[in-house]
């Protein structure tokens, strides 16, 4: 059986633009609460862009007959009829079998047969415009139930859409003048159950994820390389999915993987071929597709896989895994990403253990997981958590691996895709072929395809020759010409209709021959090339806002807020790889981050060294005083002198002592640090007569611990291993004085403490209570450099001054003092 199929970009959304995590959210708080409470409208012309052209067929698919060559005598489409070659369709069949996908799906949301979710093929609706008012409405049924009306419904049907086609002739060439008058539009769309996230979620979640059908659609890529033309076949699958329930929202949704089908030979090849890896010649392709040869599709392998999600593409390479994508990508490009944080051979050794699976039977079967779980920083703007019942979590992408994925396309997108990297196979599957293909998987959330829940999809070139004077064929795959919407036109979205008829993510898709990806088998104009890091855990600090959970709501703001501030994730950070590694040894490595971008040169620091205090005089003021019984009763038998404290003789001498730097970079310039010091100095002030000579003297020691938190901003000075860099943030400090003596007898307080230091719950102590800016310059060994080419290694020294506000009963002021640091400072 062959049915048929249709696609856009995953998740929709506004191409080439790019979004700091910040602004991000700021537009999309502001779209949200402009747009709050729209629903489904026929007032929609003003938020649909223009229809996109068909993408045609390449010449190659057309020169080899892909679908058969209707100038043969023995060519026959008959059974059925859709414009392939019986013969040639039953080969093609076996092959979009051998290599059809396995997904993993993320909960009940499944491809469907679009046909089918209405009960039937939908009802075609038909809306024209006049100056971007609605001017006439009508529908077209493309199935007819028995009855009196019968003959009259289909003449009528028939009618329309072959006005339609008449209309929308995609061979005759579009005029160059536009008529006077009204500016006329027509838009066609199929409308199906729901028109927003609850109520597509009522109507679907119900549905049995087992029934599910994707459409394949095969062509032929040519590449002309010294002269030699070299061939690749390429089958599309395209999966249909009733609606994107994403960051943004849309009713009808297409994605698609494209896989390229070589030999064995090639496969086995160390060379690659001119036309890329896997490439055929004429000759090779001629044989691959003619049943009558002999060969079988046993003998056929993958080259490579392209998974599009977004606007992006990933390329996985099956022929050379040492240098497949994932290797390359996570070295190339980007800057010197940390050794310790990326997992550079995980993309290759994830694929050979797939291609091993079950002896080997399951290699031709990629696998691909439908995404995800939304982990955008507009999971911020839910005021009411809703843990698993939330939405956001059918982007429907198609992801190679279970990850985060990072940087997925506009305002900060990122997913999170749940399994495993291999799944989990039933207990006799590794000891017996007595199993076939698709029952080797032990894991309902995994979906395979036969041939009978496969579509397959010709050039819409073979459905319009074929239909000729054939009304019926022609209902049946007018779809694959007219350009029709698959859901209604428009849906509640953030940001929707903040631009003029320019899609935000709320238009739904066109058919797939209208999809920039049609007959293109890698980048196009809408997706680009996806090259990321690959590193070694789940909440790899690419962001700080890393840890914001699905569902979570307004729950997610402390988690948003820990990411900004120091704390706990700059210490965790330090230890991430470390633990990883030893989860790596015990068999539970964690999950991994994908991540596109321009990586710090290291992530985390940690420095160690010596402080040297200045300044401070006031500090003195900490000593005891007049409270104090001892230095009461000698000011009490000085008061004929007219013994008083002098104020102006407060002094603190410069200290030594040490302090310990924590690090976590986001990028090269912006960092957010801790830091722990301790410093012992001395105290003293003077007790003086009236004629302002000194007659006694109170000294004392003070031991010092500070516990800081801030950011710390830096830019090149000299290449990228010296940087100077600003620092300020906020410290907790407290204190003690002790052996405070007058005239070297210790006197009656014996200690004193103040200050306080971080509490682990809200209380009155709960905030710091000191400030400190500074700056600094650090010197930092280049990559190649780097212990056992893991562990960087630099020094730094800096200057900070602190204001430490003192609210006593003798005093209400602000103690200000400086150090100087220089520290040995290690990275990774």
């Amino acid at each position: 059986m062959r049915r048929v199929d249709g696609s856009l970009a995953a998740g929709g959304g506004v191409s080439g633009f790019r979004f700091s995590d910040a602004s991000a959210l700021v537009l999309v708080a502001v779209a949200n609460s402009a747009l709050q409470g729209q629903s489904a409208t026929r007032d929609y012309f003003d938020e649909v862009p223009p229809a996109s052209r068909l993408v045609s067929q390449t010449p190659a698919s057309l020169r080899l007959h892909l679908f058969g060559d209707r100038s043969a005598p023995d060519y026959r489409d008959v059974s059925p009829r859709d414009g392939i070659d019986d013969f040639r369709g039953d080969r093609l069949a076996a092959l979009t079998e051998r290599f059809s996908p396995i997904l993993r799906r993320n909960n009940f949301s499944v491809p469907r047969d679009f046909r089918t979710i209405v009960g039937g093929l939908p009802t075609l609706h038909v809306d024209r415009w006049m100056d971007g008012v609605l001017s006439n409405s009508d529908s077209i049924p493309l199935t007819f139930a028995q009855g009196r009306n019968e003959r009259a419904e289909i003449a009528r049907g028939d009618s329309m859409l072959l006005a339609l086609f008449r209309e929308f002739e995609p061979r005759v060439q579009a005029p160059n003048v536009v008529p006077a008058g009204p500016r006329r539009e027509t838009i066609l769309y199929f409308d199906f159950p729901g028109h927003d996230e609850a109520s597509w979620r009522a109507a679907y979640h119900s549905s049995d994820p087992t029934v599910s059908t994707i459409y394949a659609h095969p062509f032929i890529d040519e590449r002309t390389t010294g002269g030699e033309r070299r061939f690749t076949l390429v089958v599309q699958y395209w999966f249909f999915y009733p609606f994107n329930d994403g960051p943004n929202n849309h009713e009808g949704d297409w994605e698609h993987i494209n896989v390229a089908i070589t030999t064995r030979a090639q496969a086995v090849s160390d060379s690659v071929a001119p036309g890329g890896k896997g490439a055929l010649s004429e000759g090779e392709i001629r044989h691959l597709l003619d049943s009558a040869s002999g060969s079988t599709v046993d003998s056929l392998s993958i080259a490579w896989v392209a998974y599009y999600f977004h606007h992006s593409v990933f390329l996985l390479d099956y022929l050379t895994p040492s240098a497949s994508s994932g290797a390359s990508q996570t070295a190339s490009g980007h800057g010197a990403a940390p050794p310790i944080w990326e997992d550079a051979n995980f993309v290759v050794s994830s694929l050979q253990r797939r291609q091993a699976l079950a002896g080997g039977r399951l290699a031709t079967h990629p696998i691909g997981h439908i995404g995800g779980n939304n982990r955008g920083v507009d999971e911020l703007l839910t005021v009411v958590p809703r843990f698993g019942r939330s939405y956001n979590r059918n982007t429907h992408g198609t992801f190679p691996f279970p990850a985060t994925w990072r940087t997925l396309g506009a305002l900060g997108a990122s997913e999170e895709i749940a399994g495993s990297v291999v799944p989990k196979l039933r207990e006799s599957s590794a000891r017996s072929d007595s199993l076939p293909w698709y029952a080797l998987i032990d894991d309902d959330h995994y979906v395979t395809y036969r041939r009978e829940s496969i579509v397959l999809l010709p050039d819409w070139e073979r459905v319009t020759d074929a239909a000729t004077g054939d009304l019926e064929m022609w209902r049946e795959w007018a779809w694959m010409v007219l350009p029709i919407r698959f859901g209604f036109p428009s849906s509640p979205s953030p940001g929707r209709g903040a631009v003029s008829r320019t899609d935000l993510g709320n238009v739904s898709m066109m058919s797939i021959t209208r999809h920039d990806s049609w007959n293109r088998s890698t980048v196009t104009s809408i997706h680009h090339l996806y090259r990321p890091h690959v590193l070694r855990v789940a909440l790899a600090p690419v962001s700080p806002f890393n840890g914001l959970q699905n569902g979570w709501g307004i729950l997610n703001a402390p988690i948003a807020l820990t990411g900004l501030v120091p704390g706990v994730q700059v210490v965790t950070a330090q230890l991430l790889p470390w633990i990883t590694g030893a989860l790596g040894v015990l068999g539970r490595p964690p999950g991994k981050t994908f991540f596109v971008g321009t990586l710090p040169n290291r992530f985390t620091s940690f420095g160690a060294g010596r402080v040297v205090g200045f300044g401070g005089d006031g500090f003195a003021r900490l000593l005891p005083r007049e409270e104090d019984d001892s230095v009461a009763a000698f000011l009490a038998r000085g008061a004929v002198r007219g013994a008083r404290v002098d104020h102006h003789s407060y002094r603190r001498r410069p200290n030594d002592g040490w302090r310990i730097w924590l690090l976590l970079h986001y990028g090269d310039r912006f960092a957010i640090e801790n830091t722990i010091s301790r410093d012992t100095t001395s105290l003293s002030y003077g007790i003086a007569a009236d004629d302002g000579n000194r007659i006694a003297t109170v000294r004392g020691k003070m031991a010092s611990w500070q516990a800081s938190g801030g950011v710390r901003l830096s830019r090149k000075l000299a290449g990228n291993q010296l940087r100077g860099y600003a620092r300020a943030g906020y410290i907790w400090n407290w204190y003690e004085i002790f052996d405070a003596t007058l005239d070297g007898v210790t006197l009656a307080t014996t200690r004193t403490s103040g200050g306080h230091s971080p509490s682990l719950r809200p209380s009155k102590t709960w905030w710091p209570n000191s400030m400190y800016g500074g700056a600094g310059v650090e010197w930092f060994a280049p990559r190649r450099a780097w212990i056992l080419g893991r562990l960087g290694y630099g020094v730094s020294t800096e200057l900070s001054l602190v204001a430490y506000p003192l609210r006593t009963a003798r005093c209400s002021c602000v103690l200000e003092r400086g150090d100087g640091a220089v520290a040995v400072v290690f990275g990774w």
